[in-house]
């Protein structure tokens, strides 16, 4: 009879995706013995993959929100360095209307694949109403 600790490394390494020569290896079970367990086990084994999927997913997530964030604060401030120049002889003025352009493009693929969406979305000083196809932006008084 095997152990219930053998039993609880078979099913962490099976969720980790280990084949069962791997595991069989390891633990020193035969192969026949493990495919049992996989049946028997196979709901416990689903959800802890379902749980290490569902952390990699929420990192993934929190790690996006922070590149929004940072996006769209570079994106404010390029609207503040905007508004006071009016000099339209200089290149750099140029280069800071394709920044703005691709600063949003960025912004815009970002949030339109978000699960939760809203209509609108505030940018410091921006209000930037997000569509698949373009954004608008309109300055806040």
């Amino acid at each position: 009879m095997k152990t219930i600790k053998e039993r609880e490394k078979f099913i962490q390494l099976r969720a980790n995706g280990l084949s069962y020569d791997k595991i069989s290896k390891q633990l020193n079970i035969s192969k026949p013995t493990l495919i049992n367990w996989n049946f028997e086990l196979g709901t416990q084994i689903n959800d802890l993959t379902f749980i290490k999927i569902e952390s990699i997913i929420k990192q993934y997530e929190i790690t996006k929100v922070k590149k929004v964030e940072f996006l769209s604060k570079q994106l404010n401030k390029i609207h503040k360095e905007i508004e006071k120049r009016t000099d339209l002889k200089k290149i750099s003025y140029i280069d800071l209307l394709k920044l703005e352009n691709n600063l949003t493009a960025i912004l815009i693929n970002e949030t339109t694949d978000l699960r939760h969406t809203t209509d609108k979305t505030t940018t410091g000083d921006w209000d930037l109403s997000i569509n698949t196809e373009t954004a608008v932006y309109e300055k806040l008084d």
